[in-house]
């Protein structure tokens, strides 16, 4: 299934339209979280009664991945959803906490201009 900026796939597991309306949400939901230009790409596949979940969102500020397993597959896409949504919060506590960010030059002039007080 090929949706705007995603790309879901299957192997070896036929979705129903209900799986695949949840799914297609569910990489919404991400790609509304990601970074700028984001697209995703996710696959399903199922061996044994187990489903395994990828997926690979591709952005200006770089590449995001997650994997999940379970029985169930609305399990497997809570468990992306959760796992991508880590990701994202760990790059931008990266992201928004570099020295250029933060005032620390403005509080060092202004506690040494109090000094002079």
């Amino acid at each position: 299934m090929l949706l705007n900026n995603m790309i879901v796939r299957y192997d070896g597991i036929h979705p129903t339209v209900l799986l695949q309306n949840r799914i297609a949400v569910m990489v919404q939901e991400i790609l509304n979280e990601a970074p700028e230009q984001a697209f995703a790409e996710a696959t399903f596949t199922q061996k044994n009664n187990i489903v395994k979940g990828f997926i690979h969102v591709n952005s200006a500020a770089g590449p995001f991945f997650a994997m999940a397993t379970g029985t169930e597959s609305s399990d497997v896409c809570h468990k992306l959803l959760v796992n991508m949504r880590r990701r994202f919060n760990k790059w931008k506590v990266k992201r928004f906490s570099r020295p250029i960010f933060q005032n620390n030059f403005v509080l060092t002039k202004v506690s040494s201009s109090v000094n002079h007080l």
